[in-house]
């Protein structure tokens, strides 16, 4: 009986070593030829892109311009404890002022996150390095309690060595 169940594990571990060898040489190439661009798979299925461009997922991040930024960037001072933000437009740019205590620096808005029913804005504090401003807009509509900036963290105050300081 030992013997069967010496050859039993014996032939198991080589099943075993083969499958995990057959897994290790396989490889996939997903290089294509020559690049696709989207307008090759839009002329096939424009209805899909059409039903695409009007949903959630569309709208989920985007460069921050005119048609993607819904917050109210006009001057618009904001506090929260001892944070402050001041938004406002310069050059055709979206921008905002963060301060607190001494520390004041100014930001271009890079990217929209979302549209509904808040959006939030990222700004790159150090090359590379992308983070969510601490405030976010209310997209709703004013009688919903919308159309508004709020801080994200509204019942608490988060002071710069706080880990979840921005």
């Amino acid at each position: 009986m030992k013997f069967i169940y010496l050859c039993f594990i014996a032939f198991s571990s080589f099943l075993i070593n083969i499958s995990v060898q057959g897994a290790e040489v396989t490889e996939h190439n997903f290089q294509k030829s020559s690049p696709l661009s989207n307008q090759q798979c839009i002329s096939c299925h424009q209805k899909s892109q059409h039903d695409w461009q009007k949903s959630d997922h569309a709208k989920a991040m985007a460069i921050a311009d005119k048609v993607s930024v819904l917050a109210n960037f006009n001057n618009v001072d904001v506090k929260h404890y001892g944070q402050k933000a001041h938004f406002f437009v310069k050059d055709n740019k979206y921008q905002v002022t963060i301060s607190y205590d001494d520390k004041v620096d100014t930001y271009p808005i890079k990217y929209t996150f979302g549209h509904f029913p808040l959006q939030q804005y990222l700004v790159e504090t150090a090359k590379g390095k992308l983070q969510v401003l601490p405030f976010a807009w209310d997209s709703r509509e004013k009688s919903e309690g919308g159309q508004r900036w709020y801080h994200n963290y509204s019942q608490e105050e988060m002071r710069p060595a706080d880990r979840l300081h921005w």
